[in-house]
């Protein structure tokens, strides 16, 4: 993991470019865009609904319609590595559900995007893991699911060895 956060750090300085390109969306990344918990304000529960691309979210459609249909006080957070996934989300008009690109796996922009949406759980589809993700989660004694994913035994193993994910 200390390797992992060594590569994140060294790749700072390229980050900071693509978001200077990608101004519009450069709040989402860092995670201050969306809801806030000020005073006085009350919390519907959320998810955050984590999908890489439209082919991932497209395949999560029914799960969130479903669960919006359980629990009419459930909001669910969708968010994607790709614009066009966010666009994706936000077509379907569902109630209750924003998109967002996902914030980058800096431990510092993960805790701003959950100290402002308060999920209470992490759904993942996909098959790209971002360990700070499942980490802060975890942290938090939130429950992390990884649905549809495909995984070789060998990652697989060495996922079982993170103390987070006991």
């Amino acid at each position: 993991m200390l390797s992992y956060r060594i590569l994140l750090s060294l790749a700072a300085p390229g980050l900071a470019l693509l978001l200077l390109r990608d101004r519009p969306f450069a709040r989402e990344r860092l995670g201050l865009s969306g809801t806030s918990n000020g005073p006085g304000r009350v919390q519907q529960p959320t998810i955050w609904l984590h999908g890489a691309s439209n082919g991932e979210l497209a395949s999560a459609r029914p799960l969130i319609e479903r669960l919006l249909a359980r629990r009419p006080d459930l909001c669910i957070v969708a968010t994607s590595n790709s614009r066009t996934g966010r666009a994706l989300v936000e077509s379907w008009a569902l109630p209750r559900v924003s998109a967002r690109l996902a914030p980058y796996d800096y431990r510092w922009a993960l805790r701003l995007f959950i100290g402002r949406w308060q999920p209470r759980a992490l759904i993942l589809i996909e098959s790209e893991l971002w360990p700070n993700r499942i980490f802060e989660m975890a942290r938090r004694d939130r429950p992390v699911l990884l649905l549809g994913a495909r995984l070789s035994a060998r990652s697989a193993a060495r996922w079982q060895r993170m103390p987070a994910l006991d």
